[in-house]
């Protein structure tokens, strides 16, 4: 494969065809917050639809799959395709019953942000101490 340097990419068409682009899943970067009422996750998905999210529990395993789109080409050829598309994937064990009725999960700016409470039965308990 030659080389080709700024100027000259700037200057003249790409001799050779860009390879077909393969769909690769990444694991996205993450903060996880914990409270004695739940948890929020931080989800980098810089590029992804708010359509093409898909969170899911099961058994206490939540498992988030984002599906980054790449804008049309058909009129271009690419001279560099560095980010390509790919899907985003990763699935976290919680240490808790969660609510899945009240789990609220949001996208803006291109971090996902899902809150998951604790169930009410799965909520730490006061214990109140009598004397006799």
């Amino acid at each position: 494969m030659n080389a080709v340097t700024t100027r000259e990419a700037e200057t003249r068409p790409a001799t050779e065809p860009q390879p077909a682009q393969r769909r690769r899943a990444v694991q996205p970067d993450a903060d996880i917050l914990t409270s004695p009422e739940g948890v929020e996750l931080r989800i980098d998905v810089p590029g992804v639809a708010e359509k093409n999210i898909d969170i899911r529990l099961e058994k206490n395993l939540l498992t988030v799959k984002a599906v980054r789109e790449t804008p049309s080409t058909e009129n271009y050829r690419s001279w560099i395709a560095e980010s390509g598309a790919h899907d985003y994937e990763c699935a976290y064990r919680l240490g808790f019953q969660a609510d899945p009725e009240k789990i609220l999960a949001r996208c803006k700016h291109g971090v996902l942000t899902i809150l998951v409470p604790r169930a009410e039965s799965d909520q730490p308990k006061k214990i109140a101490v009598t004397s006799d």
